[in-house]
């Protein structure tokens, strides 16, 4: 609650009705005199405020504000406003919940509700939420396969999606500890439908490294770039997203159930358990500390040649 020099402190309202108040005394000597004298005066709160203030239905332009009474009013004051913003909007509730209307996308807000109980009111109870760039209908997933062809991450460098100039996801490679059998990420990102995107880099240490690829609702790969150090925009990828009539394809995960089925001289057998609705796998292989070669299968398995023996 803070300190007080003097005499005769009133304590503000307290958050909860049960428990002890412990209050500490601490002299800085300059008084002579032993001894603190306490009185302690309960003042019953006739108008408390509201509990349990909480945001749900968040779209990108409405949400809903719900509370708890603490006391017997029927009448509260709602008020809101964007974090940035200095001025309230005050609204007036006769129920227990109120829907605030006119936000903006991609906005945190902030609302606080207070009780009428006639002749005064109570303190404010706050939170805040943000809103969605747009209703969970109205958007649908696309799938990125963040490719690190050293398996250490993408060093620093990071990928964002802008949707109108605004960011709505900033996306990376995870660092798999140099494993050469984990170096692609699949994440799916929900994007509002019919809406300007561009795809962002921003650079980092070993970019020639690193290769992107977009895939769309429908499952159709609408781009792909790998070694980004040779950059001439870092917009790599702009178009207006089309969420068709159709859910959203599954996740394209990363291949599990690596092995080899057969080691020759000059030649290597592998094979990868398949994963649902995928028909197209990227191989990359090299020798130890050696330059990437690439090759492409339609089918879970695949046989590497042109190898070196005792390599």
């Amino acid at each position: 609650m803070g300190t007080f020099n003097g005499s005769g402190l009133t304590v503000p309202e307290l958050t909860s009705t049960t428990g002890p108040l412990t209050i500490y005394f601490q002299s800085d000597g300059s008084v002579p005199y032993a001894g603190f004298e306490l009185i302690v005066t309960c003042v019953s709160n006739t108008c408390p405020a509201p509990s349990s203030i909480t945001v749900s239905n968040i779209g990108n332009t409405s949400a809903t504000v719900s509370w708890v009474p603490s006391g017997n009013e029927t009448s509260w004051i709602v008020e809101h406003k964007a974090s940035t913003a200095t001025n309230w909007t005050t609204a007036t509730a006769t129920t227990t919940s109120y829907q605030l209307t006119g936000l903006t996308g991609l906005t945190t807000y902030d609302v606080r509700v207070k009780a009428d109980c006639g002749s005064e009111t109570s303190s404010y109870r706050t939170t805040s939420f943000t809103t969605p760039n747009c209703d969970a209908a109205d958007a649908c997933a696309y799938t990125f396969v963040l490719g690190d062809g050293y398996g250490d991450g993408w060093n620093d460098g990071y990928l964002t999606v802008e949707q109108n100039g605004v960011i709505v996801a900033t996306l990376e490679a995870l660092d798999h500890d140099l494993d050469d059998t984990q170096t692609y990420d699949s994440l799916m990102v929900s994007l509002c439908d019919g809406i300007p995107t561009n795809l962002v880099w921003h650079e980092g240490d070993y970019d020639d490294e690193i290769s992107v690829t977009l895939i769309g609702p429908d499952g159709t790969q609408l781009f792909t770039i790998s070694d980004l150090s040779m950059l001439t925009s870092y917009t790599i990828y702009t178009f207006t997203t089309d969420c068709g009539s159709g859910p959203g394809p599954e996740p394209c995960a990363t291949p599990t159930g690596l092995h080899t089925t057969a080691v020759q001289n000059e030649s290597i057998a592998i094979a990868w358990d398949a994963n649902a609705n995928v028909n197209s796998w990227n191989i990359q292989y090299r020798p130890q500390n050696g330059t990437w070669s690439s090759a492409t299968s339609n089918t879970n398995s695949y046989t590497i040649t042109g190898l070196t023996g005792h390599t």
